[in-house]
Formats: structure tokens, sequence, C-alpha cells
């Protein structure tokens, strides 16, 4: 039996990407392990089905339950989302490697070094959505989706918890086809025109499960010169910075993944330092495992200096390399010998250390499953890791051996949603005598 639909509702708009987006096709690509979508003329898509699948995840994660997106006893989906195709942008290519906990090298396993596809931040992708609505209930849970989209709330792709895929919506144009109540409406959506009502603000939004989300925005410098290794190497010069796409040139960046590995390296310190058992269970929950996404997010962190021209970095133009990058010379040394190795001689270009970048964004969600004195333990532990940070003992970057990567210790570390600090004390001396709890 057909359903009932008293009205028709269109979102459109563009989402645009505010931290790289990693949207994996199937099989791999000529030079990477995970491939971009792509559609049957070979273009660089988002799926609808990608695009649905985020949404609907964020609705049952705020408890939000409907039948949108239609139900395994067989009721089809009342949600239309179209595939986004994708034009102008440059694809990328990002290299991930595996840390062993242990010994803080190469973890050596089968698939520790990879290859993914990635389309730069600031790529914008047309978002167009329909509903088949059958209550009023319908339009404020769509209301509220189209809220979330453009705080950025909901985030698409993979890498999500690696800090990708983060975008909003912008250009939002509503247009409802009320049926019941409009005698032109049906016409207007048949013939593709604009509704006599453009917005869902008579709806009322239903209420959400809290789910509690808890930032740190770090204000840094840097007091050497720091290096993210590129993935390939130079023309004239060896080791290259790694660079992403930023408008229309490129920019350094130090991704998420290198920001998160870190910390999660210092966290096993601290953790090992102060507990005598095992402590990868917190460290799991918070950063992730290889079966599941960690909690903690860190966005890439972008140099704030002038984009340099793509032209001018491929071709290591040096008067633009200059103004903010350092031509390194290094060898290395033979151990037995102690003269210098065959053929070690190397060349690098780490950015200098006048440059400034982009603060560092740390993102840790919690649901309403999750004790409360397992958040503040959780908290608790993020703080100390920013406390290190800001004290010089975390370096970031390539070469943190060889006097690369050194921070300032006049940072700024700003803490929302956080409990009160006597709060999170109490909890950190629970954790020490009884150890983690979740």
């Amino acid at each position: 039996m057909s359903r009932k639909i008293t009205a028709k509702i269109s979102v459109k708009g563009t989402l645009k990407a505010a931290t790289p987006l990693s949207v994996g096709g199937s099989g791999v690509g000529e030079h990477v392990d995970i491939e971009l979508a792509t559609d049957g003329a070979g273009k660089c898509y988002i799926p609808g089905t990608s695009l649905a699948g985020a949404i609907r995840s964020w609705l049952e994660r705020h408890g939000c339950k409907n039948h949108f997106f239609g139900e395994t006893d067989g009721e089809a989906s009342r949600v239309y989302v179209n595939d986004a195709p994708i034009h102008g942008a440059i694809k990328e290519r990002r290299h991930g490697i595996s840390i062993n906990d242990d010994t803080g090298t190469v973890s050596g396993r089968e698939g520790f070094l990879y290859t993914r596809a990635i389309l730069p931040r600031g790529t914008s992708v047309p978002f167009s959505l329909e509903l088949d609505a059958i209550s009023e209930n319908d339009g404020g849970i769509l209301a509220l989706i189209v809220k979330a989209l453009e705080a950025g709330e909901i985030r698409f792709g993979g890498c999500r918890a690696r800090g990708m895929g983060r975008m909003y919506l912008t250009g939002t144009e509503i247009n409802f086809y009320d049926f019941a109540n409009d005698d032109t409406a049906l016409d207007l959506w048949l013939n593709n025109s604009p509704s006599a009502i453009n917005s869902l603000d008579s709806f009322t939004m239903p209420q959400l499960n809290e789910e509690k989300s808890f930032h740190v925005k770090i204000n840094w410098k840097p007091e050497s010169n720091l290096m993210v290794k590129s993935g390939f190497d130079g023309i004239s010069t060896k080791i290259m910075s790694l660079v992403s796409g930023v408008g229309e040139g490129l920019a350094p960046v130090i991704p998420g993944t290198s920001l998160k590995g870190i910390f999660r390296a210092h966290a096993r310190k601290i953790l090992s330092t102060v507990l005598e058992d095992d402590t990868s269970k917190i460290l799991d929950d918070i950063f992730g495992d290889k079966d599941r996404a960690g909690r903690l997010m860190i966005d890439d962190v972008y140099c704030n200096n002038q984009p340099v021209p793509f032209e001018d970095w491929i071709t290591e133009n040096a008067e633009t390399l200059d103004r903010f990058t350092a031509e390194n010379q290094h060898v290395a040394i033979d151990r037995f010998t102690g003269g210098a190795s065959q053929g070690a001689l190397y060349n690098a270009r780490p950015v200098k250390s006048s440059c400034t970048w982009e603060p560092i964004i740390i993102t840790l969600d919690s649901y309403p499953e999750i004790p409360d004195e397992t958040l503040k333990q959780e908290l608790a532990l993020l703080k100390l890791l920013v406390r290190d940070f800001s004290e010089g003992y975390i370096s970031v970057g390539f070469g943190s051996r060889r006097g690369l990567g050194r921070i300032l210790r006049d940072i700024e570390a700003e803490y929302m949603n956080f409990p009160p600090d006597d709060e999170l004390q109490e909890s950190w001396n629970n954790f020490l005598r009884g150890g983690f709890i979740g």
C-alpha cells in the first residue's frame, strides 16, 4: 500500500569542506591504496548514500528515532539525497604509517604503510535533499538536520575520527510544498518552481539526547624549524615538507593524524609511568584502535603564511620557498668508521620557526552511556597532555631528536565545557588508586 504524503520538502545548498575529505571508492588506485569514489565517467563524487548515511548516523547518535531512512521491516526511505559531483578539485595523496607503541618506531606489521587519496580543504560540492513528509514531526526533524549541517556538526566520508570530513552547508535554499493546505503546491513542485513557503522556522525541532563535546584550542608557536615529511622526494631537495591545498595555492600542513599519534604516544608514557597494569583500555577508548574509531579528533593545522602557487612548489622555485622554508644539509654518519656513510648526504626544507600556524583544535566526544567518572578521568588525562605540550615535553613532526619541532612554552590553551579542576583532580586521584573504570 502506498503511503500518504502531505508535503515535499527540499533542501539545496553547497557543502564546503573545512578539513580535507576522504570518500573512498572500491579497490586501489594507481598510486594509492585507498582511492576516491568515482562515477561512470571517472570523475570524483560523493555518493548520495554516503551523505545520507552520515546524516542518519548523526540522528541516531543523538537518540532521534524516525523512519526517514527506511527500516528493515520493508519500509522504504523517504529521504532522497543526490550524488554530489566534485568539479575542479585537485586530488592529493596522504601517506599513513603505523607506529609501535612500545618502541616508538614503525610497527612492521602488514599494512603498516598506506597511501590515501583525499580532497583538499575548501572543496565544494552541491547538496540536494528531498523529503516525503507525512507528519508535522518530519519538518521539525529536517529543520534539526539543516541546523546541524550549517553548523558543521555532521562529518562525511572516512577518517572522521582523524579530523577529516568536516563540512558546512552554505547558501541554503528551502522549499516546502504543502500539498495538504496549498492547492498550488503540487503544480509548483511538478514544475520545479519555488514554493510559497521557503523556511522551516514554523516547525518545532525535537529534543535530542545530550551529547557532550569537549574542546581544547591551543594557540601555539614553534621554537625551532618544523617539518612533517612529504611522501615524495623533490627535484633538488630530498625531503620536502608536506603541503595541502588552500584556496588557489598550497600551504604547509600538520595532519591531524600526526598530532593524534604524538598525543597518544605521550599519553602512553604518562600512564606507563603512574600505573603498573595494562594502560591500553583508556587509550583505545579515547584514541581508537585497529577495530574501532576513537572519540578524540584533531583537525589538520595549516601554516598561516601566504599560500604558495602550485607551480612554484612543484618546480621548487627557490625565491618563493626561501620565504618560509629553510634549506638544511644533512649527512649520515657510519657508526663503525665515524665517517660519512656512502650516499648519505641529503637536504631538507623544514618550515621556518618564524612562520605562524593555526591553533590546534582538539575535540573529545562523549555519549550518554559513558559514566561521568570515566569521562572526567579522560578529560584529566587530556589536560595533562596539553600541560606537557605547553611545557615543551612534546615535539611535533619529523626530526624531533635532531632539534626540529620544538614548541615555545608561552602557549595559551582554552578549555570549553570542561568540569572544574578540583573535580578532574579528584577523578584522576581515583583513577590512580583504582585504575580505569571504563
